[in-house]
């Protein structure tokens, strides 16, 4: 069961840093969304997806 926690918690993070790779955004910006998501594992995705990325691509 953790495995699959653990497995997906890797997926979701890779697209999620990829997306914020590309977005057209100041590189401190990106870097802090990088180091939110890193450091707060499945808080910073949720983070991410509800507050950072409507002004990502907004």
């Amino acid at each position: 069961m953790y495995y699959v926690l653990g497995l997906l918690y890797l997926i979701i993070s890779i697209v999620m840093i990829l997306e914020i790779i590309k977005a057209e955004v100041p590189n401190s910006t990106k870097i802090l969304w990088i180091v939110v998501i890193l450091v707060l594992p499945y808080i910073g995705i949720l983070l991410y997806y509800f507050i950072g990325r409507q002004k990502m691509i907004g």
